[in-house]
């Protein structure tokens, strides 16, 4: 099934505010080698893109350093990464690391209003 104009309004607009507060490798991760990885982090996109699509995202980019602070906070987080590094399709997994950036959205003023995960 092909999505809706609106889904499709609404990832360009989420895609716009991600790039625009967190530049162009948001959804890539450093490697233990330091390098950044060429690939997506499928778990990392989710992780951003579900809060983002329930946000201010006029907030989120006047936030910008504020979240690439919190993006590198949780990627530097041992948990957080094992959340976007295995088992990444594990739905309690998916939860908290949604849930991560949601609260740290939250605590930068950004509102979200992201219905219940746990429901």
């Amino acid at each position: 099934m092909a999505p809706t104009q609106e889904v499709v309004e609404l990832f360009d607009e989420c895609g716009e505010a991600v790039f625009d507060s967190l530049g162009e490798g948001a959804f890539r991760v450093r490697g233990l080698d330091g390098r950044v990885h060429r690939q997506v982090n499928k778990a990392l996109f989710d992780s951003i893109m579900v809060p983002t699509a329930f946000c201010d995202r006029r907030a989120l980019v006047r936030e910008a350093a504020g979240v690439r602070a919190l993006r590198e906070t949780l990627l530097a987080d041992d948990a957080f990464r094992a959340s976007i590094g295995r088992a990444t399709t594990d739905r309690a997994r998916m939860m908290q690391r949604i849930r991560r950036f949601v609260d740290g959205l939250r605590a930068l003023n950004i509102s979200v209003d992201l219905p219940d995960l746990d429901g």
